[in-house]
């Protein structure tokens, strides 16, 4: 996916509208580049999508989910798929798999609060 789709697929599924001329200016060969969704999101201030979140919290999103093709992994002989999901408050991650006794969905008690930017 180019930052020029994933504009596209923003503003057309969404009402979302970036300005993808800044990262054009700053990354070379832009337009030729196919990346990951997962490069978008960890990136997402280079390619100028700093208010992306900010806006689907706006329209009542509180995460995305997207899945991605595993090349690094075969299934049946074909490349196998990742799905992923992007929360957008740290308080929203628990571990509700049975090995976590202390789960409880009625606290914000998350192991790893002194978290930061992934930049």
């Amino acid at each position: 996916m180019s930052l020029f789709d994933l504009a596209f697929l923003l503003e057309d599924k969404h009402g979302i509208v970036i300005d993808t001329k800044a990262a054009a200016n700053e990354i070379p060969n832009l337009h030729a580049i196919k990346y990951s969704f997962w490069m978008f999101l960890r990136h997402y201030k280079r390619f100028g999508l700093g208010d992306m979140f900010k806006k689907f919290n706006e329209l009542g999103y509180d995460s995305i989910r997207f899945v991605e093709d595993n090349p690094s992994s075969q299934l049946k002989g074909k490349n196998d798929v990742t799905v992923a999901w992007v929360i957008f408050d740290r308080n929203q991650a628990k571990l509700s798999d049975g090995r976590n006794k202390g789960f409880s969905g009625f606290t914000d008690d998350f192991r790893f609060k002194q978290g930061g930017d992934v930049n």
